[in-house]
């Protein structure tokens, strides 16, 4: 699960939400900061997030930084730079 962050919100495939207690399944354009999305494996990332939960997550930043080998994401906070922040995913990747 994991906030949305102001940032770049795309309009991409429908979302699931947990919003107000509530499951929704929504547009990416919908969300809002607070919202609580799920992603799984294979998904794009519908907006820029903060990582409040997961197990084993990897995404691929190459659009962002060039790289080509996956980064390791935790829940864990960070005081480092968000492209480099292990509790921070970005729209463009995939997880």
């Amino acid at each position: 699960l994991s906030p949305v962050c102001l940032g770049s919100l795309r309009r991409a495939a429908n979302t699931v939400v947990w919003r107000d207690g509530n499951v929704h399944e929504i547009e990416a354009r919908e969300l809002v900061p607070g919202d609580l999305i799920k992603i799984k494996a294979g998904d794009k990332i519908a907006a820029d997030i903060r990582i409040v939960n997961c197990s084993d997550m990897k995404v691929n930043n190459s659009s962002l930084t060039g790289e080509s080998d996956s980064k390791k994401r935790a829940w864990v906070p960070s005081n480092r730079e968000p492209l480099e922040a292990p509790n921070m995913a970005f729209s463009e990747p995939c997880v």
